[in-house]
């Protein structure tokens, strides 16, 4: 585990001075490699979660791949279009969800004006390889240099975004990060949403789109795409005809569309939510693996009872961590599983209901917190299986406990209310 302000992206930026939301806290653990106990490479992963006044709040996980230019490059774009954008303005759900849309299109066409640099700098680089007059040495630089191009053209990131505005909750998702909703159903029950779908080639819907596209299940097999939509991986967006596997299809493989959940109304059934890299939804695969209604309702269990158990929600969010962690390395240790090491794990917690016994008088408070005056909240840091549809709900192990829940189990076991099928003592 390791403090955001000790990690290798501590450098500050421009978005120190946005006020932070101290209903939230973001924990992470850099990658390592079980076998060596070293870390491959710093962290790929970026985060936020501001508070821009008490209206409206912006959280959002950027999972880096193959590098973290990506990420960092989105991050900053959607805090400038939704912060300093038209969020403020929009009044209605369909006017919010479309400032949305045009911050992932504006933060794409940034990550292009970077490529377009790479291209034309790629081109002349070629030029240069083909005359027939250079060294050796000279040949091996430019080949080098070509490569290093090719690599950054390859980098893109996942992101999960969550706007709360004007009391209601706006979910986006691109790549295989994932967001879950803590919430008590018509029954008074917790339950457990999912507002987030991997793109991946275990999503049925993902493969069918590849298909029209013109992509056979031979080519299906022999595929090596890890996402299937994302941000940035130029690669396998405009230059995707040059590689023999697509140079057939009649469009792009990887596309830049993100999936956005119509506004929910926050009300007081909302107890916690949780926003996870796509590192994290790795580990909780390897863990449990092939069923992802379990890998939600444990980490779901998990974050619940630390909530009972700490003093602060960046306790909370720590502890979680450090509990996936320590179960993953405990699945590497058994050797059930071909398992070598562990990603990037970033959590993103945001408090809503849920009841902290033992939470701090400075913690209780609702208010919005400067970067520079909170120790409670990390500053700047920064697959899988096929997952539920957007909303679909799913029962959370019974020994979620929560102050009120005893009292209203026998509420609705009296009133006959109580859902079939699930063990609540």
């Amino acid at each position: 585990m390791i403090d955001r302000e000790d990690s290798n992206h501590s450098t500050q930026t421009f978005t120190d001075d946005i006020p932070l939301c101290n209903k939230s806290a973001v924990a992470e653990a850099t990658n390592k490699n079980y076998r060596d106990k070293s870390t491959v490479f710093g962290s790929l992963d970026r985060s936020m979660n501001y508070a821009y006044d008490y209206e409206t709040s912006l959280y959002g996980i950027f999972s880096g791949q193959n590098g973290v230019s990506v990420a960092e490059r989105t991050r900053e774009s959607m805090i400038i279009s939704l912060f300093f954008g038209q969020v403020k303005e929009s009044k209605t759900p369909d006017e919010v969800k479309d400032v949305l849309r045009k911050a992932f299109i504006d933060a794409e066409n940034r990550n292009q004006e970077e490529v377009d640099g790479r291209l034309a700098k790629r081109m002349v680089l070629y030029d240069k390889v083909n005359d027939k007059n250079i060294t050796y040495e000279e040949f091996q630089k430019y080949q080098k240099e070509i490569s290093e191009i090719n690599a950054e053209l390859l980098v893109g990131s996942s992101v999960i975004l969550c706007l709360i505005h004007n009391t209601k909750m706006y979910i986006c998702n691109i790549g295989t990060c994932r967001a879950l909703l803590c919430k008590y159903d018509e029954n008074n029950a917790p339950r457990v949403v999912q507002f987030s779908d991997d793109h991946n080639l275990d999503n049925p819907e993902e493969i069918m789109r590849l298909s029209r596209l013109g992509l056979d299940r031979d080519a299906l097999a022999q595929s090596k795409l890890q996402i299937t939509r994302c941000m940035g991986c130029y690669a396998y967006k405009g230059g995707y005809k040059d590689c023999e596997l697509y140079a057939k299809l009649a469009s792009e493989p990887v596309i830049s569309t993100p999936e956005i959940v119509e506004g929910q109304q926050i009300d007081g059934s909302f107890q916690f939510l949780l926003l996870l890299s796509a590192g994290l939804c790795n580990a909780l695969r390897d863990i449990y693996p092939n069923d992802v209604s379990q890998q939600n309702r444990e980490i779901i269990r998990i974050t619940a009872k630390e909530f009972e158990r700490q003093s602060s929600i960046q306790a909370v969010a720590k502890a979680v961590v450090n509990k996936i962690v320590d179960l993953h390395h405990q699945v590497y240790v058994e050797g059930t599983r071909n398992i070598v090491g562990i990603d990037d794990l970033t959590l993103l917690v945001r408090r809503f209901n849920v009841e902290m016994p033992n939470i701090s008088v400075s913690g209780s408070q609702d208010t919005i917190v400067p970067n520079s005056m909170t120790e409670n909240t990390f500053t700047n840091t920064t697959s899988s299986i096929y997952s539920r549809k957007p909303g679909k709900i799913e029962s959370v192990d019974p020994y979620i406990c929560f102050d009120s829940y005893y009292e209203k189990v026998a509420a609705a076991r009296a009133s006959g209310t109580l859902p079939e099928g699930i063990d609540f003592d």
